[in-house]
């Protein structure tokens, strides 16, 4: 089975908090977008740490970089994802910025794997449907995994079919 890559699933154009934005501007972006946390961006776009919401609620200060955690895990794009998953894990982390040459690059959390972990996907030369990780290949038709799609299927094509 192939590995895939941190890089295949992680969220990119992620949004970030910067050192100077204040705290009320960051409970009103987290409250916004639904979000628990953001990486914080130095004025060299470079990772300086991560704030969440529970670092608002349990430090004081009024600006981000009085609240933010500085030191914080991160990891490459090309880490295996099952890897990933042990290290939110072993962390006790929601997520992990993802870095390549110390640059952000995305965010990789346990949401993320776990929908890639649940996905359903579908050929799209026969369309056939499979649920769970990405398939190397369509087991219909035999078609490689470029032509398999990630999908939401019908939630009527699953109904039991109940007998009067």
């Amino acid at each position: 089975m192939r590995r895939m890559r941190v890089k295949s699933i992680m969220s990119t154009g992620a949004l970030t908090a910067a050192l100077d934005d204040t705290v009320q501007d960051l409970l009103r972006i987290l409250a916004q977008y639904s979000l628990s946390g953001l990486p914080v961006i130095n004025r060299q776009n470079q990772l300086a740490g991560f704030v969440s919401r529970s670092d608002a609620d349990a430090r004081e200060g009024e600006f981000v970089r009085d609240i933010m955690t500085p030191h914080v895990w991160t990891i490459d794009p090309e880490m295996e994802i099952e890897r990933a998953a042990v290290l939110l894990a072993e962390y006790h982390v929601k997520r992990l910025p993802v870095l390549d040459n110390g640059r952000l690059v995305g965010i990789i959390s346990r949401s993320d794997i776990i929908n890639m972990k649940s996905g359903w996907w579908s050929c799209g030369i026969c369309g056939a449907l499979f649920a769970g990780l990405p398939p190397e290949q369509c087991e219909m038709c035999g078609a490689d995994a470029s032509e398999v799609y990630r999908t939401k299927p019908d939630k009527m094509e699953f109904l039991p079919q109940w007998r009067t």
